[in-house]
């Protein structure tokens, strides 16, 4: 644009206003102050509405966690303490506003989490308790869910309450009332979350209220914080059982009228005055705009979210209910049938693998959210690639073998330069298992999967290395390509029928590469196969000495050892009790970290010949008690073998046990092969 032509432009619009400012200064300035006082009106309007629509998405979002709870109940199945608290931990782990979960069965609070410091809410009637009975029964007799306060909570603090009735259907088909799911929601951080902040930064004041249902007056939800709300626009929120209303205003009014006196004291002023408000309303109206951009853009993402979470949680309870239909289904049938010995075993077969594909889903959903979150860390440590490769091609032939598919690799890349790399083996093992696991699983009888490793040559230390591998498998479409590293994708649904896969392999596979600063790609034709190409760059480190491990038959048995088992879950512990004494152990057992460390501590040095320590125990934790033994001022102490027998699975727990003085780290539900050879190597080199 040209500066002088725009210049003269406004030159002589000024001087075009200030003669007409002249001639219909009453006028002028009367209609101006009309059209402002419209615009600002339509412009709060649709601010108020676009934050009316986030406040909403927002509490569905939070109701879709609660729905997950409440689905499982209404569908006749028992939700048990520990299966609730595995539920609960879940849905809060990416999620700071809740700050608990509660079930009210008969409307009484009977399930708490977290129960840590929520002691005072348990046993706590809702449907009689002054300040929670109406909303509580509105949504009971409503059937849909209910926002409570905020309030001061019995438990501490401040909050609001989300109850979701829950009805289930009698023997005669008839729907019972079965209590709530509540959510108890931190207020505050709800108000941050929703971003009403931005409403000031545009230079709105606001207020949000409601209706106390008991009194009928006026409670105010949230506010700015020093609101005139003189001549405020008000827009009605629809929520479940309520109305909230919310007002807004310009910080300056809808017209300021310093400018009233300024526009009828003089119009050159005022033609000047308006120049400078036309540059200065053009560029709010562009931050307004944008802003309201970005309030819509946060509307649509919100519910996109809502959506997301909507979609896992149904994906999840259906690939939760069909195994556990299929356990509780067998378990029915062994009921009927106990003297069918045949028929036992084979449904106690068909229930191990359905419970093993539950282990394989919670696996992959935990890790997937530990990569999404970026708390996964990647062990750091010398890998031979090598024999890495070897063990990895080793578990898939007898796996081939047994679908009838031929493993081919090119030997030649046998001979690689720089086996030695720093690496997490861990990671680099799943990441080709799960590929490979794939070529197999949707190949044919007498197909092929192919292997070719490339050394691409070394650069500032890294060494990087491409592994193609290829099948002559169904294939994939070219629109399921698109979304093959998306969560629970699956273009062959009857896999999931059979407990073959969770839908999250390549997703978590996708994720790890990348962290690995690798690539990942892949090309497919229907009926022909699948190419994937790995790339991973590695640091290059020294050959290390291959420790050489005992011989099986030295350490294979635990006969005669005097074990201290600490497990606070009663069935974990008469689980593991009963399998230790078969194997001819003696077994000492404690409940918590405390009764371990005393239990020692009392001991003879030498009583002992390990511990198996369970880490999240009540009153001291497993890691605890572990470093209180360590410091101990005996011999022993610092040399009994203390082996972690956790649920607590993911590489960092391991760390943490190593850390903490552990000798080694067993994930529940673990094998006891693995079990008896860890002890034995331990107790054998003490």
């Amino acid at each position: 644009m040209d500066k002088k032509k725009y210049t003269g432009r406004i030159r002589n619009k000024t001087i075009l206003v200030f003669i007409v400012v002249f001639i219909g200064i009453n006028s002028a300035v009367h209609l101006q102050k009309m059209n402002r006082v419209n615009e600002e009106k339509l412009k709060a309007t649709y601010t108020a509405e676009a934050t009316v629509r986030r406040i909403e998405a927002q509490l569905n979002k939070y109701l879709s966690k609660s729905d997950l709870l409440k689905q499982i109940i209404e569908s006749g199945s028992t939700i048990s303490d520990e299966h609730f608290t595995e539920l609960s931990g879940f849905m809060m782990a990416d999620d700071d506003v809740i700050d608990a979960i509660e079930l009210a069965k008969d409307g009484t609070v009977s399930s708490m989490y977290p129960l840590t410091g929520n002691e005072e809410a348990m046993g706590l009637d809702i449907l009689i308790d002054p300040e929670r009975k109406i909303s509580a029964t509105i949504a009971k007799d409503s059937g849909e869910y209910t926002i409570a306060g905020p309030f001061h909570l019995v438990q501490g603090g401040d909050g609001a309450l989300l109850f979701d009735p829950v009805y289930v259907k009698d023997e005669d088909g008839q729907e019972k009332f079965w209590g709530f799911t509540i959510l108890v929601i931190d207020w505050e951080k709800f108000i941050g979350e929703v971003q009403l902040e931005k409403l000031e930064e545009a230079s709105y004041h606001y207020q949000v209220w409601k209706k106390n249902p008991a009194t009928g007056k006026k409670v105010t939800i949230a506010q700015c914080e020093k609101p005139v709300l003189d001549n405020a626009l008000e827009v009605a929120c629809e929520v479940p059982n309520d109305t909230w209303y919310f007002e807004i205003c310009p910080k300056e009014g809808w017209y300021s009228r310093s400018q009233l006196w300024m526009n009828t004291l003089s119009g050159a002023l005022l033609a000047v005055l308006i120049a400078m408000l036309y540059w200065q309303r053009g560029m709010r109206s562009y931050k307004e705009a944008r802003y309201a951009e970005e309030i819509k853009k946060s509307a649509e993402e919100a519910k996109a979210a809502n959506t997301a979470k909507t979609g896992f949680l149904s994906r999840m309870s259906h690939d939760i209910r069909t195994p556990l239909n299929g356990i509780i289904g067998l378990l029915k049938i062994d009921a009927k049938h106990p003297d069918d010995r045949e028929q036992v075993d084979k449904n106690r077969g068909k229930m191990l693998v359905a419970a093993n594909h539950l282990l394989a889903l919670i696996n992959d959903v935990l890790q997937m959210s530990k990569l999404e979150s970026g708390e996964m860390v990647l062990a750091h440590e010398v890998v031979n690639l090598k024999e890495l490769s070897l063990d990895i091609l080793t578990i898939m032939e007898q796996r081939a073998a047994e679908a009838g598919v031929n493993i081919e690799y090119d030997r030649t890349s046998d001979k690689l330069e720089l086996p030695y790399v720093y690496a997490s083996a861990l990671h680099v093992r799943q990441i080709f298992l799960n590929v490979y696991g794939n070529c197999v699983k949707y190949n044919q009888v007498g197909g092929k999967v192919k292997t070719r490793l490339e050394n691409l040559g070394v650069k500032d230390g890294i060494v990087t290395y491409r592994c193609i591998i290829s099948d002559t498998g169904r294939g994939m479409s070219q629109e399921f390509l698109k979304h093959i590293f998306e969560p629970f994708a699956q273009e062959h649904t009857d896999a999931r029928s059979v407990y073959n896969g969770t839908g999250l392999g390549m997703a978590i596979v996708n994720t790890l590469v990348h962290k690995m600063n690798g690539t990942i790609e892949v090309s497919s034709t229907e009926g022909k196969g699948s190419t994937f190409i790995i790339t991973l760059p590695f640091e290059v480190a020294q050959e290390t000495k291959k420790v050489e491990s005992l011989p099986a038959e030295e350490t294979s048995s635990i006969c005669g050892l005097n074990l201290l088992l600490a497990e606070d879950n009663e069935l974990n512990a008469e689980i593991a009790e009963v399998l230790l004494k078969d194997e001819g152990a003696r077994i000492t057992l404690v409940k918590d970290g405390q009764q371990a460390f005393n239990a020692f501590a009392r001991s003879k040095p030498g009583t002992f010949d390990a511990i198996l320590m369970d880490i999240m125990m009540p009153n001291m934790d497993g890691i605890t008690a572990t470093k209180r033994i360590r410091a101990m001022n005996r011999q022993d102490a610092k040399n009994i073998p203390i082996i972690a027998m956790t649920a607590n699975a993911f590489d960092e727990d391991a760390r943490r046990c190593m850390e903490a003085g552990m000798n080694a780290h067993l994930p529940k539900p673990f094998q006891m092969e693995k079990v008896i050879e860890t002890i034995a190597e331990f107790c054998k080199n003490k």
